[in-house]
């Protein structure tokens, strides 16, 4: 059960993969091979991987194809084919926005045999329906579906044992690969309203995995099968994840991607677009409260629009994945979709609308004037292009990011110094809200430097409170000094970038030492934007996608210059979307 969990980190150095996933998987590809596969047979193995069970299965006279999201696995697997000299026996599909490609690579009935193992625990529901559904289009007549993967255990007692099993090896991966797997429900329920029956199930590890055999079934029409209903908007809703909004920003806070039907949209109404974060998606809700207009949650593993596009976890890919798998195409008469501006780092919109026909059009920064942004025909003002970093914001952010941090010391105080649990909070929160209110005021030309000097100022505070009412001993006012500054350091660690929506320092300083990542975080070294003036044709569209207003209008309206260099922070928006590749980052 460990190796499947961290199976996400596994995927990521692919020449260790097949040696640490563990017997256990070995075992039901030689299974699978030895039960199911035939010479001459076509098979077809989704998420194939290295290409362990495709070599096996190419061996006993099979005609093999493989599909991966992984570019680095398929890469691990073509090698292997090369060493067994199968290289030009199997056929091998890199997909990068998963299996929603499969449509557009297989012909109907063309597989006697489809297999997918530790694949259907990654997908999210509709895109597991959306596979199921084309695994019936490509299965022969007579073919056989093998599934095997991660599902919830039957009955209260084993789903208590293996959620507590699970929990801390489920963090740890997210920790270091950025997402997961998520235990499937209900697999034999979703495979009969698939369109297929259970042909034979094998369940291990407190029942927690499983080996699923199942075949086409006639007793479902093909217009009951290929329906993938909406989700209902009030479903998203869950007070604990609410509190998590707020008390554990660090942190993914993930919701169900899919559409949601806004009031009461028709063939004519817009198409919205938005991360599978909870904070993001209630706020766009209620802001869309009294529209009527279809909502596209896009994959982005439960990460805001901004960091999801900028850290290259809501991308092209995943906007294709949500089309595809939520058949809005047949809902509507047009194809033009809005797009939050913030995501524009991570779409392209010409590779989109070549690869699905879709159209895309920015809409402004915040949640609230998206409304007043679809009833002025999808046009914004300037104002709604720009991202602000006031007060309110900077305490919101001071709460939201650093609570975490606070339970955990006040816990560690409680249990080893409680009477000073109320100092020791006090002098964080006071700190924490020094910097952050203060952040446009205090001396230092980063969050560090900032905090350098507040440290120097509570230092002083605490030596002159020692000598007098309150006076402490050498070494405890050595203690409170070195917990204040370190209390400070963390607060100014990223402030630039939290507070100010500057470029983070310290994303700055690993890439200058070498560091490109550190578990789920990647560094890149400090770039300035630069324009080609000779390719530029003054098309604007990088105003409407800048949150820092870094580009202004001059000579009468006709030109476009790069006035405020000094507030980009190299998000890349402008790039991404530039139609003459006339800007950037050096």
């Amino acid at each position: 059960m460990i190796s499947y969990i961290f199976m996400k980190i596994l995927e990521k150095r692919p020449e260790c993969y097949d040696a640490r996933i563990g017997s256990h998987a070995r075992s039901i590809k030689e299974e699978i091979v030895k039960k199911y596969v035939r010479p001459g047979m076509s098979m077809l193995d989704i998420g194939c991987g290295t290409g362990a069970l495709l070599e096996m299965a190419t061996r006993v006279g099979a005609h093999a194809s493989g599909i991966d999201i992984a570019g680095n696995m398929l890469a691990a697997a073509r090698k292997r084919m090369e060493e067994h000299s199968l290289g030009d026996t199997v056929i091998l599909h890199h997909t990068p926005a998963g299996v929603v490609e499969m449509d557009g690579l297989f012909q109907d009935k063309s597989f006697d045999l489809v297999t997918s193992i530790l694949v259907i625990s990654e997908l999210y529901e509709d895109e597991l329906r959306w596979m199921l559904r084309e695994i019936r289009r490509i299965l022969k007549p007579d073919g056989m579906l093998v599934l095997a993967g991660e599902v919830q255990p039957v009955g209260l007692v084993k789903r208590v044992v293996y959620s507590t099993l699970r929990m801390p090896m489920a963090f740890v991966t997210h920790l270091f690969s950025r997402t997961g797997t998520k235990p499937v429900e209900n697999l034999a329920g979703k495979l009969i309203d698939s369109g297929f029956e259970v042909c034979h199930e094998k369940r291990s590890f407190l029942g927690s995995f499983t080996t699923m055999v199942a075949r086409v079934s006639d007793n479902l029409s093909n217009d009951q099968v290929d329906t993938i209903p909406p989700r209902n908007p009030q479903d998203d809703f869950s007070f604990i994840k609410s509190v998590w909004d707020y008390a554990g920003r660090w942190f993914s806070n993930p919701v169900e991607p899919g559409l949601r039907l806004i009031g009461s949209p028709d063939e004519n109404s817009p198409v919205v677009v938005t991360s599978n974060y909870h904070l993001t998606l209630r706020l766009l809700e209620k802001s869309l409260a009294g529209e009527s207009c279809y909502l596209l949650v896009a994959p982005a593993n439960g990460i805001n629009v901004w960091c999801a596009a900028c850290g290259g976890e809501l991308t092209t890919h995943s906007l294709i994945r949500v089309i595809k798998t939520s058949d809005i195409g047949r809902r509507v008469d047009h194809k033009r979709l809005v797009l939050p501006q913030l995501i524009a780092p991570g779409v392209d919109g010409t590779l989109l609308k070549e690869e699905t026909g879709w159209k895309v059009v920015f809409g402004p920064v915040y949640a609230r004037d998206l409304s007043a942004f679809l009833k002025n025909n999808c046009r914004k003002t300037p104002e709604q292009c720009i991202a602000r970093f006031g007060l309110k914001f900077r305490l919101e952010m001071l709460f939201s990011m650093n609570f975490v941090v606070w339970a955990l010391i006040a816990l560690i105080t409680a249990f080893i110094r409680p009477k000073r649990l109320l100092t020791v909070s006090g002098v964080y929160w006071g700190s924490g809200a020094t910097l952050y209110t203060g952040y446009p005021f205090i001396p230092g030309r980063n969050g560090l430097a900032k905090a350098f000097f507040v440290s120097l100022l509570e230092c002083v505070a605490i030596i002159s409170a020692s000598k007098g009412p309150y006076r402490n001993s050498h070494r405890s006012s050595l203690g409170w000094m070195a917990g204040a500054t370190l209390m400070n350091m963390w607060f100014g660690f990223d402030l630039q970038g939290i507070a100010s929506g500057y470029s983070s320092d310290p994303a700055a300083w690993f890439s200058t030492l070498g560091v490109r990542s550190l578990g789920r975080f990647s560094f890149a070294a400090r770039k300035t934007l630069t324009r080609n003036n000779l390719k530029c044709n003054n098309c604007r569209i990088c105003m409407g996608v800048c949150p820092k207003a870094v580009f202004a209008l001059a000579n009468n309206g006709e030109d476009v210059l790069l006035e405020k260099i000094e507030e980009c922070f190299a998000c890349g928006a402008c790039i991404m979307q530039c139609p003459q590749d006339a800007l950037s980052l050096v």
